[in-house]
């Protein structure tokens, strides 16, 4: 809980300073204050041909927090603290407490994480549907639980609706998936 706490508490303290705004945050607010107001496809394209689907997360905190910064920020900021928090499980149950913690410890911390994860913009996304598919893929395969397959390719599906870099991600499980298999044939051994 400490390094969620810590997580949490550095990409909410102070989150509406500095009380401006860069272009692409402030573009992607007026969008998503546009959406808040009705209209759009979720599934469709946003703001400058971005997936629309994180802008509907946006425009929900904005339709209960208000057209504030902080209501702009909030999304990103709780995208970034769960990532932290599933890393430290993740990292926990693959790699023991002390993995974990250093792990959790690593993503809670990160300059470049915390600082995307204070941005009124849904590129901090990317990390936690990341997480997500690659440790319920991992713990699906070891455990042969079709639940957690489903999770992993509802994830999947979800984040190319979210930021342009998660088109690489079907690449990434891919290869996952290919170690996986490997570290199985090693397992059972040469076939006779």
């Amino acid at each position: 809980l400490g390094i969620v706490g810590l997580a949490l508490a550095l990409r909410t303290y102070a989150l509406g300073e500095p009380p401006m705004l860069g272009g692409d945050e402030a573009g992607w607010g007026v969008f998503a204050r546009g959406i808040s107001s009705g209209g759009g496809n979720p599934f469709g394209f946003g703001w400058y041909g971005w997936p629309a689907l994180g802008e509907y997360v946006t425009a929900l905190s904005l339709r209960v927090q208000g057209a504030t910064i902080e209501g702009l920020r909030l999304p990103s900021a709780l995208a970034g603290t769960l990532t932290a928090a599933i890393v430290w499980a993740y990292g926990a149950r693959t790699m023991g407490r002390f993995g974990g913690a250093v792990a959790g410890l690593v993503a809670a911390t990160t300059i470049l994480h915390v600082h995307l994860s204070r941005q009124g913009f849904q590129n901090v996304f990317d990390g936690l549907f990341a997480i997500v598919v690659l440790a319920a893929l991992e713990r699906a395969w070891s455990e042969s639980r079709r639940d957690l397959f489903i999770l992993a390719g509802a994830a999947l599906a979800i984040a190319q609706h979210f930021y342009a870099s998660a088109r690489v991600f079907p690449i990434i499980v891919l290869g996952f998936k290919g170690a996986l298999v490997d570290l199985a044939v090693q397992k059972l051994g040469p076939i006779s």
